[in-house]
């Protein structure tokens, strides 16, 4: 199978773990799982350009091979979300 992971990407991955080589190589996975964990710490969709610092961060962490705990934890650091108003129980 020829994932198509970006349009000109034409290498096959005859194996799921081939598959998940191709993705991780691309930087892909990285950067949309940290835009779901900023869009989940922050509560709300993120801004693609209000956030890429926030977003960042934490894509710089995966791709740093840092603990997913430390990876996650680097959003509270933040600007984004030291100053984020989370509202009243």
């Amino acid at each position: 199978a020829v994932p198509r992971i970006d349009a000109e990407d034409t290498r096959v991955a005859a194996t799921p773990a081939e598959l998940v080589h191709l993705m991780l190589d691309s930087g892909k996975a990285h950067r949309c799982f940290a835009r779901h964990a900023v869009r989940f710490t922050l509560g709300r969709t993120e801004d693609a350009d209000g956030d890429a610092c926030t977003i960042g961060v934490v894509e710089r962490a995966l791709r740093d091979r840092l603990p997913l705990r430390d990876a996650l934890e680097s959003v509270a650091f933040t600007p984004a979300f030291v100053s984020h108003d989370f509202g009243t129980p």
